[in-house]
């Protein structure tokens, strides 16, 4: 029974450990933020916004919004941040900042494949 628990125990951190690891890759990246202006020039104040609510919604410290790429998937990132059974509501709370935000209806245009510039580009068209 010992070694039951033990590797219950084991099995249960796994998931934390590889979110650990994917958000730790994340704070290390370069910063993307010459990328952002290039793909999106005049356009910064917006960037930097949806990029906040992203990290918001995603549990990141806002001073890593452009270690995220344009090319990044939304799903992509859900799924390196939550565990295999629970959802902790990241995209619930992308979407309604994004609607509350920037009138935004996320829900309707969301993919699997939605990358971070289709966000930005989606609030710069409405």
């Amino acid at each position: 029974i010992v070694g039951s628990i033990i590797l219950f125990v084991a099995w249960s951190l796994i998931p934390g450990v590889k979110q650990w690891r994917y958000r730790r890759e994340i704070r290390e990246r370069p910063s993307t933020q010459a990328e952002w202006a290039a793909e999106f020039p005049g356009a910064m104040d917006t960037v930097e916004q949806v990029l906040a609510i992203f990290c918001d919604a995603f549990l990141f410290n806002r001073r890593y919004r452009f270690q995220f790429r344009p090319e990044d998937k939304v799903m992509d990132v859900y799924r390196a941040t939550t565990g295999p059974v629970a959802d902790e509501i990241q995209l619930e709370m992308l979407t309604e900042e994004l609607r509350k935000s920037f009138g935004v209806g996320l829900v309707s245009r969301f993919d699997p494949d939605i990358t971070l510039r289709d966000v930005v580009a989606m609030v710069l068209e409405d």
